[in-house]
């Protein structure tokens, strides 16, 4: 669809960042060295990611994460709180979340919010599966206002926490957005090649919003191939 998007004159944005982090060195590095060597590869793995590529992310008291079965109304007035903090982000109200995770027919999700208080302040949209003998974990949204790193922080542990237990190996995301990215390696996520090219069709051809490609919000949850 590619050479399509380039034919009908779509613009090209580039590469959605890709970033995956290993919470199993040991069977991340048997799939590759086979079982005899795979332990010893685990180690040195799991030592090499300590040393570059720790995590430095605080974890919050303040914020309380918890799984959920549905999006409620308060997923509306979140959406008009954070909006205004992306230049560009497609609509993420109770009607559209519902649609797209909870009435998927080839999907299952977990859906875990934030609240501080009595206030709804983000949410977090993964899943995992089996993959040529890996089990991988996907993070298909990170949702808060942009600049609310504490939010997104305690999503991320949760989430990461909920795959250890599933006996996820490697998890994988995908984030156009700078404050999210940076979210993601400071909880050891590294950067990696990207097979997901960006194109856009738009009535108006430049302006201020395509020189703030780091302030869109862009995620696998918004393709999920």
């Amino acid at each position: 669809s590619y050479g399509l998007f380039q034919k009908l004159r779509y613009r090209d944005l580039g590469p959605v960042p890709f970033f995956q982090r290993i919470l199993d060195p040991t069977a991340v590095a048997a799939r590759r060295l086979g079982p005899v060597l795979g332990p010893v590869g685990g180690l040195v793995l799991r030592a090499w990611l300590a040393t570059t590529h720790p995590v430095t992310a605080p974890r919050s008291q303040r914020i309380m994460v918890q799984q959920v079965a549905s999006f409620g109304a308060e997923y509306d007035a979140l959406w008009e709180r954070a909006r205004s903090s992306y230049a560009m982000c497609v609509r993420r109200d109770a009607a559209y979340l519902t649609w797209k995770y909870l009435a998927c027919p080839t999907q299952s999700y977990e859906i875990h919010e934030a609240r501080r208080g009595q206030e709804l302040r983000g949410f977090a949209v993964s899943r995992h599966q089996d993959y040529r003998g890996l089990r991988l974990g996907w993070i298909l949204d990170v949702f808060a206002d942009a600049g609310d790193r504490e939010t997104k922080d305690a999503l991320l542990f949760t989430v990461l926490d909920a795959f250890r237990e599933a006996g996820v190996a490697r998890v994988q995301a995908f984030s156009m957005n700078r404050a999210l990215a940076n979210d993601l390696r400071r909880h050891g996520f590294l950067p990696g090649r990207s097979p997901m090219q960006f194109c856009v069709r738009s009535r108006v051809a430049s302006g201020a919003v395509f020189e703030e490609l780091g302030r869109w919000h862009v995620v696998f949850g918004d393709s999920d191939m």
